[in-house]
C-alpha cells in the first residue's frame, strides 16, 4: 500500500515536475498551437489516407501522431472543425475558411506537405490553395487575440501531476476542508 506524501513533500514534487515540464515548453502557447494544428491535420489526412491514397505513409505522420496525443485536453475550436465527415469536402469548406482564420490555414499547409510527402496526388482544392500560397497570392491571416486553447495543454499537465500524487496516495480535494 501506497503511503501519502506529506503535503511539503507533495509540493516539492509537484514544483520540481512542472518545472521540468515547463523547462521541455510544456506551457507554451505556441506548442499548444502546433499541436491543435496537427492533431487537426492528422486527422483529416488520416481519413483521406484511409479513403483514398492507399495505405502510403507519410514520413512525419508518426510525430504528428505524436504531438496529437493530447487530443482529449486540446478543444478545437468550433471554426476549425470540418462540418463534413467527407475529407475533401472538409478540405474545401477549410479552404473558404482560411483567408480568415489562421488556424483553418495552418491546418491546410500541414496536410498539403502530408500529400507532397507521400507523393499522393492531392484534392484539387488543396492542390490549387497551395499553388496560390506558394505564388504569395495568399497570405495567412493574423492570429486574434490570446489563444485559448493553450490553457488547456498547461491544464493537462498540472492534471496529470496530481494523478501521479493520488496514485501515491494524496486525496485530490479543491481545499483542506474537502480533504477526508
Amino acid at each position: 500500500m501506497n503511503v501519502a506524501p506529506t503535503f511539503l513533500e507533495a509540493v516539492e514534487f509537484a514544483r520540481e515536475d512542472l518545472s521540468k515540464r515547463k523547462d521541455n515548453g510544456a506551457f507554451e502557447s505556441a506548442l499548444a498551437w502546433k499541436t491543435l494544428v496537427n492533431f487537426s491535420a492528422v486527422e483529416i489526412y488520416g481519413d483521406i489516407k484511409t479513403t483514398g491514397a492507399g495505405g502510403v505513409e507519410v514520413k512525419d505522420f508518426a510525430e504528428m501522431l505524436k504531438i496529437g496525443e493530447h487530443q482529449e485536453i486540446i478543444e478545437i475550436e468550433t471554426s476549425i472543425e470540418p462540418s463534413s465527415s467527407d475529407p475533401k469536402i472538409a478540405i474545401e469548406q477549410m479552404i473558404s475558411r482560411a483567408e480568415n482564420n489562421a488556424a483553418n490555414f495552418d491546418i491546410l499547409a500541414v496536410i498539403a506537405a502530408a500529400y507532397i510527402d507521400s507523393s499522393v496526388l492531392m484534392p484539387k482544392a488543396l492542390g490549387q490553395w497551395a499553388m496560390a500560397v506558394l505564388r504569395g497570392e495568399k497570405k495567412r491571416p493574423a492570429r486574434h487575440g490570446k489563444f485559448a486553447e493553450g490553457t488547456g495543454l498547461r491544464n493537462y499537465h498540472i492534471w496529470e501531476v496530481t494523478r501521479i500524487l493520488v496514485k501515491r496516495g494524496m486525496t485530490a480535494t479543491w481545499n483542506d476542508s474537502n480533504a477526508q
